[in-house]
């Protein structure tokens, strides 16, 4: 691998060139996840605003791109190149990942572009697909031949390694207790994952990865394929391996999680509580039988999983309640008079998806759509972009609509 670091250069419209270096963050800084949604306050429906623009109460004039602190309402349509999927947040920006490996940075208070880094010549040709991930006063971004970090604080180019030719990076990209982590696809060879000193970009090591599934928790690194693998974050050593079927990973909290993956076999593996420590089975969640549950999942800190239930045909229209310390169900939405989204966010305790017409709903995460009075659901108005391919993050009590589906927008509002 190449690794490159300079000065950054910055253009005519604010934007950072990557091709060199900034100062490395110290300021270490918390990382949640943002997710976007409808939000009260503003129009019904519609089109949204033209590429680049937002709107909302705090997006008025004689406001500086520094000068709102923390999250507000506002609507935004994606810039040229600004993916609007494999985002990140911090207190006071949304961060999304551009098609070249660049990025895009908005104030979380207003939605307008704050800055932004291009991808340089080291960054290649466009990709279809970028990924970001937020951690330690850093931006990591991950596309096509390059993974770089990118100083928040100067908004300078950290370092920049790089593939050889003809390897990509993949879907997976993550960070913890100082090393990150990201995937190659397995178009041009084995699937490979590369670990880098998040502070320097020095490459730690490589290893062979079946799947691109990975997720870093303190020193560990797990990966999912045919069964888990635990690696040391330091070495790349194998330190466990699940005896048991783990096609996917599902965390939160100190929970981890076996799950499925989409597939044309007849096989679907049960969801399984595993032990983040030995891999072992602890218990099993969920028996998919002929409903595969390959749609993926979000697990609480306090051991509620809400788990997406798909069917043969591809219809992933619900979600599931159960309780990890005991696999008891707790309920479903299959019986709701809506039909639930793709995406699912938990904040506090109530969870979060698109719904059909064209709303956010949050429903009580232990009793589910059937609560009553203040545990019941609530919902946000209609927004244009709650619909279809729509990622949703959360930051505290706000989230973040993320449209993939025209109109493609990025929304935030209040968690309904």
């Amino acid at each position: 691998m190449t690794s490159t670091t300079g000065a950054p250069r910055v253009s005519a419209t604010g934007a950072i060139r990557a091709g060199a270096r900034g100062t490395v963050a110290r300021a270490a800084a918390a990382v949640l996840l943002v997710f976007a949604a409808g939000c009260a306050g503003q129009p019904a429906s519609g089109t949204g605003p033209e590429a680049g623009e937002s709107t909302g109460p705090e997006a008025g004039e004689g406001r500086g791109p520094e000068a709102a602190q923390g999250w507000g309402p506002w609507a935004a349509r994606p810039v040229e190149g600004e993916q609007t999927y494999g985002c990140g947040v911090t207190e006071e920006l949304l961060l999304c990942p551009t098609s070249a490996g660049g990025l895009v940075a908005r104030s979380a208070g207003t939605g307008k572009v704050s800055w932004r880094v291009e991808a340089g010549e080291e960054g290649g040709e466009t990709q279809s697909f970028a990924k970001l991930v937020v951690a330690d006063g850093l931006a990591f971004v991950a596309g096509g031949r390059t993974v770089r970090a990118v100083d928040l604080r100067s908004r300078g180019i950290a370092w920049t390694q790089q593939l050889p030719e003809g390897r990509q990076f993949g879907s997976g990209l993550d960070a913890a207790h100082g090393i990150v982590y990201a995937s190659t696809d397995n178009t041009s060879g084995p699937g490979l994952v590369a670990a880098y000193r998040a502070a320097s970009g020095t490459a730690l090591w490589q290893r062979e990865l079946e799947g691109a599934e990975l997720v870093a928790i303190g020193t560990r690194l797990y990966t999912a394929g045919s069964r888990a693998v635990a690696r040391d974050g330091e070495t790349g050593d194998t330190v466990a391996t699940s005896p048991h079927d783990c096609q996917a990973l599902i965390t939160g909290g100190s929970h981890l999680i076996c799950n499925g993956a989409f597939s044309a076999s007849d096989h679907f593996p049960p969801v399984t509580l595993t032990d983040p420590e030995t891999l072992e089975a602890v218990r099993t969640l969920w028996e998919p039988g002929s409903e595969p549950t390959y749609g993926g999942g979000t697990v609480s800190g306090a051991g509620v999983l809400v788990l997406r239930q798909c069917y043969w045909e591809g219809d992933c229209a619900h979600w599931n309640g159960i309780d990890v310390r005991t696999g008891d169900h707790l309920w479903s939405t299959a019986d709701s008079p809506w039909q639930s989204g793709d995406h699912a966010v938990i904040v506090e305790d109530r969870v979060v998806f698109p719904v059909s017409g064209r709303r956010i709903a949050s429903v009580d995460l232990r009793q589910g759509p059937k609560a009553t009075g203040a545990a019941g659901p609530r919902y946000s108005p209609k927004f244009s972009e709650a619909k279809g391919d729509v990622t949703l993050l959360a930051y505290g009590n706000h989230i973040v609509l993320l449209s993939g589906t025209e109109p493609v927008g990025i929304r935030s509002i209040p968690v309904p």
